[in-house]
């Protein structure tokens, strides 16, 4: 397997090779090419190597930079963590306290697929709610983490309500948590996917005021799809988790389809009169 990986990434095209990481806001900056083209581009490739046996979790493990995936040295992720850190941050914004980048990227990572408010972070780490904005905006702009907010008809509840935070690489986000809450690791993973097929700023979580939740809702004008992830194999188990606001309607939304991601199960089924479809996690990332 390392030998078809090193295949496809001998000779990786001109703007993904590694350069000096300057300039982080430049979308032709080393890491934005490493996080938008590298990181979703492997994520399909490295199942794909083993067609009849993709192995999804190996991917939920190590994530998809084509060093860590090759060589698996065990210091790579948090050596280039602490480059995007003092490169591409600190050394540009004069930033005195470095260890708060540290503090925010693990409660991050150990909160995949929750609700964040940077006051209850601010709670948890001891550090100030404006400090807590700003160095997350930092991580969201060197593609370490991106936000999904509250899908509302309300602008300013989508502003103000939690937003839960994703990590663009699964093996950075282990680097900070270790392999744990695959279930979490699997919506990180179908986040990734959407975000690349939809863009950032049709994705939404759905939540309503008491406490139903969807995992994603993607917006297109009028019409919508929900996704839900339960990564676990038993159809009843999974049918058993899901919510009720999974199969209501979404005020005036058209949803056109009702998706729940799974581990290995893909059939499509009639629900309280709702169609939906399962799909495998691994079907999903190579779709």
């Amino acid at each position: 397997m390392v030998e078809r990986c090193r295949l496809l990434y001998r000779s990786p095209p001109r703007e993904i090779q590694k350069s000096n990481s300057r300039g982080y806001i430049s979308k032709k900056d080393a890491f934005y090419t490493r996080a938008k083209k590298i990181g979703k581009f492997i994520s399909k490739r490295y199942l794909i190597i083993h067609p009849k046996n993709p192995n999804v979790e190996n991917y939920l493990e190590v994530g998809g930079y084509p060093e860590y995936v090759l060589e698996r040295s065990p210091n790579y992720l948090n050596e280039l963590f602490r480059d995007i850190v003092m490169k591409d941050i600190v050394s540009q914004f004069k930033i005195s306290r470095s260890e708060y980048f540290y503090e925010i990227a693990s409660l991050l990572a150990k909160q995949v697929g929750f609700g964040n408010s940077f006051n209850k972070m601010a709670n948890v780490t001891g550090i100030t709610d404006d400090t807590v904005k700003t160095y997350t905006e930092y991580l969201t702009r060197t593609y370490v983490v991106n936000s999904v907010m509250k899908y509302s008809r309300s602008l300013n509840d989508r502003i103000y309500s939690a937003r839960k935070f994703y990590f663009y690489d699964l093996g950075m986000r282990n680097s900070f948590a270790g392999f744990e809450d695959i279930g979490a690791l699997a919506e990180n993973a179908v986040y990734l996917k959407l975000q690349q097929k939809y863009g950032g700023d049709s994705v939404f979580y759905l939540k309503t005021t008491n406490n139903q939740e969807v995992d994603f809702i993607v917006v297109n004008k009028d019409k919508a799809i929900l996704v839900e992830v339960k990564y676990i194999a038993l159809k009843p188990a999974i049918i058993q988790r899901l919510s009720q606001l999974f199969f209501k309607d979404i005020h005036s939304l058209d949803i056109t389809e009702r998706i729940v991601i799974t581990k290995g199960l893909s059939v499509k089924e009639t629900i309280k009169s709702k169609e939906i479809q399962f799909i495998s996690l691994e079907e999903f990332l190579l779709s």
